[in-house]
């Protein structure tokens, strides 16, 4: 299954839940989907785990502040709304034993068992939302799936839904509204290709085939890396840029051939060398093609 996929899936159960309880369901946001990514992103790359980012952060240290640095809620004359996310994340050995617990259904069971998580997402004012995922691994054998939803609300109020008991998990089918029914014809549902081989980076077509592992060259002068382009036609073409700390370690433009696999040697930025004495960084690589932007967390190994 697919970050899209996954993202869908999460928004699904969420409206389960608010429409089982009578409320309004909510419809998917870019800007909160696009602040909910940075955040996970930067919390894997800098090893924390909370609604504030330490400073510095790239992003925005509070949910409020990430949300509008997206661009939510999109223009100026919407001068009051709230926000407010909730985190889930799952560690395990690679390669993965116990798949259940990567899913969407396993991180909204733990929400809606948390009555401080599942009244944010029954809040009656919530109108939007913002689904992330992200699998970060630190090297060692182990990975980390990662969720979040960051949920806005146009107005001053956001109040805290009542129906949240502990250990509640997720409501059964049955107690979910039907569909409307409508004249309009079902639509037929495209077959789902399964995911190519190697880390995905996004919806940019970009595969990382070589892994989350970069052992940089000899005085970290610069990280070989092997991308592949996965569209079904033309050149993945765009900028690869490479982040620690909020620096850039280094830049490249990239133009790859659908289906071939490329070997690119990404220089690292002089001043930057000898901050790379450790044996092991974590780092933000980061992809822009076509109109989108991806990113995923690597290990960068001397």
């Amino acid at each position: 299954m697919n970050d899209a996929q996954v993202r869908a899936g999460l928004l699904c159960l969420v409206n389960n839940e608010r429409l089982a309880r009578g409320l309004a369901p909510v419809v998917p946001h870019s800007a909160l989907e696009l602040a909910g990514q940075r955040h996970l992103v930067d919390m894997a790359a800098r090893g924390y785990v909370d609604h504030v980012a330490p400073a510095p952060a790239p992003f925005g240290a509070t949910t409020h502040e990430r949300a509008a640095a997206a661009g939510y809620p999109g223009t100026p004359r919407t001068p009051d709304w709230k926000v407010s996310e909730t985190l889930h994340s799952a560690s395990q050995s690679f390669p993965v034993t116990n798949p259940d617990l990567t899913t969407a259904r396993a991180a909204m069971t733990g929400w809606m068992s948390s009555p401080s998580h599942c009244s944010v997402l029954l809040a009656p004012e919530l109108v939007h939302l913002g689904a992330a995922v992200l699998r970060s691994s630190d090297g060692d054998g182990w990975v980390k799936d990662s969720f979040t939803l960051v949920v806005g609300a146009i107005g001053n109020r956001m109040t805290p839904g009542a129906e949240c008991r502990p250990n509640a998990g997720l409501v059964a089918a049955d107690a979910v509204p039907a569909t409307p029914v409508t004249d309009a014809a079902p639509a037929t549902p495209e077959p789902v290709e399964p995911a190519p081989a190697g880390l995905a980076l996004g919806t940019t077509g970009v595969f990382l085939a070589s892994g989350a592992a970069i052992r940089l060259n000899r005085g970290a002068a610069a990280a070989p890396m092997t991308l592949q382009c996965k569209r079904t036609s033309g050149r993945c073409r765009g900028t690869l840029t490479l982040r620690a700390k909020g620096r850039v370690l280094g830049r490249a433009g990239i133009d790859l051939t659908t289906g071939v696999s490329t070997r690119l040697t990404l220089p690292i930025v002089r001043g930057e060398r000898k901050r790379l004495k450790g044996r092991r960084t974590r780092a933000i690589l980061s992809v822009v093609s076509a109109g989108a932007t991806s990113t995923r967390v690597v290990t960068l190994r001397r």
